[in-house]
C-alpha cells in the first residue's frame, strides 16, 4: 500500500497509501495536530469513564495523547502508517521519560499476537481519517484488538457541513450503526461547536 500511485482515487485523497500521510509529515501540512492532547479525552479519564490499563491508539500520528496517558499510567500502543510522527512521539516519549510502545504499521494488517491485549482504544479522527468505504474494516479492527469488556473512547468527527476529506464527515446515526453491533453501548455526546461527538462505547462480553 505504501507504494500505490499519489494521484487521488475519485475525487478524494490516497489515504491508504503510507506516503500519502508521511509526505504531509514532510511538508508540514498537518492541520490536524494541535500540539496537545485533546480535552475530552483528558476528561473521560478525570470524570472516570476510562480506567487505566493496556490502550492502543491507531493513527496515533505524533501521539500527543500517547504521552499524555502514559504520563497518566496507561500502558500504551501507538500505531501509526507513516514514519514521520512516530520518530517525532519517540523523541518527545524519551525526552519525558516515557516507554509507549510504538509501531508502524497498516491498522489493516495487525499481526494476530495483539488480539485481545487491549483494555481501551483511543479513537481521535482515525475512523475519519481512513477511507469511508473501509469503515466496517476499522470497527472490525477495535473488535480484535479489545479484550471481552474493554470500551473504545473517541472523538468522531461529525460537523454537518464538511465536504471532501480527510477528515470525512461521519453521522451519529451511520457511527451507532456501524459499531452497535460490537458494543453494548454506543453513547456519542456532541461538542459545543458542533465539530465532535465523543464516543464513550462499552464492548459486549463481561460488562453487564
Amino acid at each position: 500500500m505504501g507504494n500505490q500511485d499519489m494521484t487521488s482515487q475519485g475525487n478524494r485523497p490516497p489515504v491508504e497509501a503510507a506516503n500519502y500521510w508521511q509526505q504531509r509529515y514532510e511538508k508540514g501540512d498537518t492541520g490536524w495536530d494541535s500540539g496537545a492532547p485533546e480535552g475530552p479525552l483528558l476528561q473521560a479519564f478525570h470524570d472516570g469513564h476510562l480506567p487505566v490499563g493496556k490502550m492502543v491508539v491507531p493513527g496515533c500520528g505524533t501521539g500527543w495523547e500517547v504521552t499524555a496517558f502514559a504520563a497518566l499510567g496507561f500502558d500504551v500502543t501507538g500505531i501509526d502508517f507513516a514514519a514521520a510522527p512516530l520518530q517525532a512521539l519517540q523523541a518527545r516519549a524519551s525526552a519525558e521519560g516515557l516507554a509507549p510502545t510504538l509501531l508502524q504499521a497498516d491498522i489493516f494488517a495487525l499481526p494476530d499476537t495483539l488480539n485481545g491485549q487491549f483494555d481501551s482504544v483511543l479513537e481521535l479522527a482515525c475512523y475519519c481519517a481512513i477511507a469511508p468505504e473501509q469503515r466496517d474494516a476499522y470497527v472490525t479492527v477495535v473488535d480484535r484488538l479489545l479484550k471481552p469488556d474493554g470500551m473504545l473512547v473517541g472523538m468522531f468527527y461529525t460537523n454537518p457541513n464538511k465536504v471532501g476529506g480527510p477528515p470525512f464527515k461521519a453521522t451519529v446515526e451511520e457511527i451507532q450503526m456501524r459499531f452497535a453491533p460490537v458494543f453494548a453501548t454506543v453513547d456519542l455526546r456532541p461538542s459545543a461547536d458542533g465539530e465532535w461527538h465523543l464516543g464513550l462505547c462499552h464492548r459486549k462480553g463481561l460488562r453487564q
